[in-house]
């Protein structure tokens, strides 16, 4: 599958240079998943040709007339990496760097020959002029004869050159300790040489120095004066014939966005910008809003799906969505095209089996952020060119823009039982300047219920507050209040309709806001804890850290681990500071004291602590590792419960040490192991299907609050049960959470996304975020044990609880079903004292996914806690299983009463870098913000 908008970025490169003959710059080595941005490309005739690799490793060839028009389809041709190409008239060459050598295909115009091997490294290729392909490589000179490669010359070539004469003679230029060398020949100190023979007979050569890009020619015996071109951060270059005669390109850095190819040919002395390949989309998101029309009970729940372009945003099981809510969109998935506009589709997808009100209105709008864009136009210099730009060229706006979004909110159908509702809204900022300070207000009826201050939100920042409403409204508004207008005003409002009048109790209206969760370990008050600690953790010598189990939930000795090695090698944790990425406990800061011991606290209930310091840069990371006991008692007798020292918490905190302010975030990953599992797929509260393949959560509002794994698929013997706790009382969450391949223990900051296969994977990711001096920030996370109940369910039926079990609060009751047999429901029967917090009590069993014979499906449910004390839960199954699970609840906290006020903690949902718009030859780059429900334009 191609990269959105690949296609027509090359048929627009494919138009834009006529004269050009011969091969254009581009890299063939390196780390890249896809070269795509950086296609191997060759201008023949009346075709341009392309050649990159993309994920899985396919390596793809296409090619177009002069017009754009496709004449070779991009189509897969082999399996490596780094193609290089070569052309002579309908004949295409292509080389790529296999396994073990190189694997090389020849084109004759109608069909592929079959794949031969090139023996070495560093390979390139060209033809001669009698139709030959010879190959330089770093074993020597190589020609095809037949089907197989023959060495006509044995050589250790480093980063070869190749090209031949009007006689066929060949010409190899190479890199030899640490200088440029032709035929033999040393010609100066460089690298990354490249050749090209002029029709006059004339060697030219281009290298790079450390002044920029050398070019020389050769007539005869002697070189020619040396020509330097300054360029910003060159690389590849690569020469090649043009009508107005010979012609340089190279890759170098652009004012803005990624590096750019470079045209300079021979007669001009500066550099002409060629069109990117690259994708410009650095930010996309979807805006939607539900509305209805009459009170909620009027409307039965449902299924909605939210779809862009084909892929799955955001799935509503069995409710009724309403209010306005943000989906982060892959920019990879954006449809952009240069120039002109192409068609994006959303859409809104139901099911409802029975009869009844389900219909809503929406309105949505789709909204891109660019890192950069390109605009051409002809002009006599490049000052001509900037300024006829930068009159054309504008920015939506540079102001904050604060909106009011229902993502957290989650409203049942029905009133609540004891007339009080939790209603927690997100406040974000959507615009591209931090906010001035503001306030939140919850109106209803005549007045002012509650209202609670909203700090400065940076760009892309946002914050959640519950509100909690008592007593019988048919509607709430949540209205922002701030000095200063902000860029759409249209959004700092958010009205929910409830419910009538006789479906609430009659008391009083009164509204609060209830406090930020306390740095609390566990909930207090929940029973027995037992004292052995069932977790162990151990470092290695980066500080970075391994769990296993010590006992099972009987106390029973165990060796299970849960991340692949025990000290945690293969973890790998990155700390960003102002856009630098630098490894936890590496070289490029001091590590202190790693691992040392701390005292327990018993305000947390933690034991076994210690924590390792490090810094670097202005910036000190403190780790902190400590076991505390779980959330909810287990059975580990017959009639015995007690929590269980079974969750070890994990503790960042970040402080700038520095006088002036740093952008600091944090990147975990976590190479996760259940048992002797290393690619179990893992489990997500709210999806129906395992995550087998991949799934990314790119905003916080996405980020679940716990995910799960089953060491076995057995219910009566499930084995290990995993237990990342991402949402943890008193530390911020993070802003993104990957669930993928394992990339290994080097892996960059933007862990690809990957299927699972057998090395399985959690990325927390904690975006950038601006600290002033002095300034600190706090996150964290939970990885340890849970447990099913699988008594009277046996084999079929198994239930777990997981969340905040105090007064007020929401946790999540999760029921496997093993093989659900079709037309399968499940009820949930819940006690006085809980209530269900959203959907319906009976929900049909997910089937298996396609193709899968056995295994298990996960319904959840949310429970909001209404009174304290100990309380069954039984789900009972339409094919006549039946489980229990007893869940303790906790004492309220204290509230905060109406019209207090309370400073929220702000988390950012998305590092993103603005870039103001800037100017550079023969085009612009700058930022861009498109509205259109429809179609998406890259200007």
């Amino acid at each position: 599958m191609l990269r959105f908008g690949l296609l027509e970025a090359l048929e627009y490169r494919a138009r834009f240079t006529r004269a050009h003959r011969g091969p254009f710059a581009a890299p063939i080595e390196g780390d890249a998943e896809d070269s795509s941005p950086y296609a191997a490309s060759w201008h023949a005739g009346d075709r341009m040709y392309f050649a990159w690799h993309q994920p899985q490793d396919h390596v793809v060839l296409a090619a177009f007339d002069l017009r754009g028009v496709a004449v070779m389809k991009p189509a897969i041709v082999g399996k490596g990496r780094w193609p290089r190409l070569a052309v002579d008239g309908q004949r295409v060459a292509l080389a790529w760097a296999g396994a073990k050598d190189f694997v090389v295909r020849v084109h004759d115009g109608k069909d592929w020959s079959a794949e031969m091997s090139l023996t070495g490294q560093d390979a390139v290729i060209a033809f001669s002029p009698a139709g030959a392909l010879h190959a330089a490589t770093s074993t020597g000179l190589w020609k095809l004869v037949g089907a197989k490669f023959e060495r006509i010359k044995e050589a250790a070539y480093a980063q070869p050159a190749l090209a031949f004469d009007a006689k066929g003679d060949p010409h190899v230029a190479w890199r030899r300790d640490g200088r440029v060398v032709v035929n033999g020949q040393d010609v100066a100190e460089g690298e990354r040489p490249t050749l090209a023979i002029g029709p006059d007979g004339a060697t030219h050569l281009a290298y790079l120095t450390k002044s920029g890009v050398v070019v020389r020619a050769r007539k005869g015996e002697d070189w020619g004066g040396a020509e330097t071109h300054t360029a910003s951060k060159p690389s590849w270059p690569t020469l090649a014939h043009g009508a107005d005669g010979m012609r340089l390109t190279y890759l170098g850095a652009a004012e803005h966005g990624p590096d750019a190819l470079w045209l300079l040919p021979r007669a001009e002395k500066e550099p002409v910008l060629m069109p990117s390949l690259a994708g410009n989309v650095s930010e996309a998101w979807l805006v939607l809003h539900f509305g209805l029309k009459n009170a909620r009970s009027h409307y039965r729940p449902h299924d909605v799906a939210v779809v862009f372009n084909g892929v799955w945003l955001k799935f509503f099981k069995s409710q009724i969505p309403e209010g306005r809510y943000l989906f982060r969109i892959d920019p990879n998935l954006v449809f952009t095209a240069p120039g002109r506009p192409i068609m994006n589709q959303v859409s809104v997808r139901t099911w409802h089996m029975n009869g009844g009100n389900y219909s809503t209105s929406s309105e949505y709008h789709l909204a891109v952020r660019t890192a950069w864009s390109e605009q051409f136009a002809f002009a006599a210099n490049a000052g001509e060119v900037r300024k006829a730009r930068m009159d054309g060229v504008g920015i939506n706006h540079d102001k904050p823009d604060l909106a009011v979004l229902a993502n957290s909110l989650e409203l049942p159908a029905k009133a609540p039982k004891y007339g009080r509702i939790d209603l927690p809204v997100t406040v974000a900022n959507l615009g591209e300047a931090t906010s001035v300070p503001a306030r939140l207000a919850m109106r209803g009826g005549d007045g002012v219920l509650a209202r609670v201050e909203v700090p400065p939100l940076l760009p892309n920042e946002q914050t959640i507050v519950t509100f909690q409403l008592d007593g019988s409204l048919s509607a709430v508004e949540f209205r922002l209040e701030q000095s200063i207008p902000d860029f759409d005003p249209t959004n700092d409002a958010l009205t929910l309709r409830l419910w009538d009048s006789d479906d609430a109790k009659q008391i009083k209206i009164a509204g609060r806001v209830l406090p930020a969760e306390t740095d609390l370990g566990t909930d207090s008050g929940i029973g027995e804890i037992d004292p052995d600690v069932r977790l162990a953790y151990k470092y290695d010598n980066r500080a970075s850290f391994g769990i296993r189990v010590v006992k099972d939930q009987s106390g029973k000795a165990s060796t299970k681990r849960l991340t692949y090695d025990v000290s945690g090698n293969t973890n790998n944790t990155l700390v960003r500071i102002d856009g630098k990425d630098h490894e936890f406990g590496g070289g490029s800061g001091k590590l202190t004291a790693p691992g040392a011991k701390l005292p327990p606290d018993p305000a947390r209930q933690a034991r076994e602590r210690s924590q390792s310091i490090w810094e670097a840069a202005g910036v000190r990371v403190t780790q902190t590792l400590e076991i505390v006991p779980g959330r909810q008692p287990v059975e580990v007798a017959k009639d015995v419960r007690k929590r269980l020292f079974d969750t070890c918490v994990v503790r960042y905190l970040l402080e700038n040490t520095d006088g002036k302010p740093h952008k600091i975030g944090l990147r975990l990953q976590i190479d996760t192991l259940i048992g002797n599992n290393d690619g179990v797929p893992f489990i997500v509260p709210g999806f129906p299907d395992l995550v087998t393949k991949f799934k990314d959560f790119p905003t916080l509002a996405e980020v679940p609050e716990f995910v799960q794994a089953l060491e076995k698929p057995d219910l009566r013997n499930p084995g290990t049960v995993a237990h990342l706790t991402l949402r943890f009382p008193g530390l911020e969450p993070p802003g993104r959470l990957s669930l993928t391949n394992w990339a290994g223990a080097d892996a960059p900051w933007d862990v690809p996304l990957r299927d699972i296969g057998g090395d399985s994977a959690a990325v927390l990711y904690w975006p950038e975020r601006e600290l002033g001096a002095g300034a600190k920030r706090e996150l964290g996370f939970a990885y340890g044990l849970s447990s099913l109940a699988t008594v009277g369910g046996g084999t079929k039926l198994a239930l777990n609880v997981e969340g905040r079990f105090q007064v007020g609060r929401v946790f999540t009751v999760l029921a496997y079903v093993h093989n659900p047999v079709p037309g399968e429901k499940l009820s949930l029967i819940l006690p006085d004292g809980l209530e269900l917090a959203g959907g319906r009590t009976h929900e049909p069993a997910p089937p298996l996914p396609p193709g899968v014979r056995e295994g298990n499906s996960l319904l959840t449910w949310k429970i909001t806690a209404r009174q304290s004390g100990v309380f069954q839960l039984v789900v009972r199954s339409s094919a006549g299983s039946e489980e229990r699970r007893s869940v303790t609840i906790a004492a309220a906290p204290p509230t905060q009463q109406s019209n207090a006020s309370l400073l929220t903690e702000c988390v950012p949902f998305r590092a993103l870098g603005f870039t103001s718009p800037s100017y550079s030859l023969m085009g612009c780059r700058g930022n861009f913000e498109f509205e259109d429900c429809n179609t998406l334009s890259s200007q």
